[in-house]
């Protein structure tokens, strides 16, 4: 009885967080992209925490992770929401038809928040799970940022959303359907494999 009802207490003081986070959300725009975000700065701070989104349950829409687990931290937070894709549920953080201004626009973003605050490449730190999990290597490793934690990453993209129930998010970021596609966004990550850590 007091289990449920302490789980019931710690659910709702999560959704008025998260209510009350929203009235700081932003707009960053680049192109045809618009990317909402949450910026928390942390004073005496010289690194950044990038947060990414993990795709939502059925029936949720694409939402910020992590915001009452990290609320604490002593370090400048960004979250970046993923709401593109079908449904707007994520694009991984990409694009859509073979056009990557998404994964463009999350770069000019996490790189004006990153000059704004002083932050150097090796201390900007990527984070998240599942879908987010996927964009924290992507993008510290495409990118030359210092580290990433990731959650259960869906690592070989182009496989995972061959898989026929994920179909209609591989046909939205590449396009079609096809061998072809599946290919060409599992050999994206092809990095996280083969490549020697470049850094700047």
């Amino acid at each position: 009885m007091w289990d449920f009802l302490i789980q019931k207490v710690k659910r709702l003081l999560i959704k008025i967080y998260m209510w009350y986070s929203k009235l700081f959300e932003k707009s960053f725009k680049d192109g045809k992209c618009d990317l909402k975000y949450l910026l928390f700065k942390k004073r005496k701070t010289k690194k950044l925490l990038v947060i990414f989104s993990a795709y939502p349950g059925e029936g949720q829409k694409a939402r910020y992770n992590y915001v009452m687990k990290f609320r604490s931290l002593r370090t400048s937070r960004l979250y970046i929401l993923d709401d593109f894709g079908p449904k707007e549920k994520g694009a991984y953080y990409l694009g859509a038809d073979k056009e990557f201004y998404i994964e463009k626009a999350v770069y000019c973003l996490i790189e004006k928040v990153r000059h704004e605050l002083g932050v150097e490449k090796a201390n900007v730190v990527t984070c998240g799970s599942s879908k987010g999990g996927y964009a924290a290597i992507y993008f510290e490793n495409r990118y030359n940022y210092g580290a990433s934690i990731s959650g259960a990453p869906q690592i070989l993209l182009g496989d995972y959303l061959y898989i026929y129930k994920h179909r209609p998010l591989l046909e939205y970021i590449m396009g079609s359907i096809s061998e072809e596609n599946r290919r060409d966004l599992k050999r994206k990550n092809v990095t996280i494999y083969y490549s020697k850590k470049r850094r700047e």
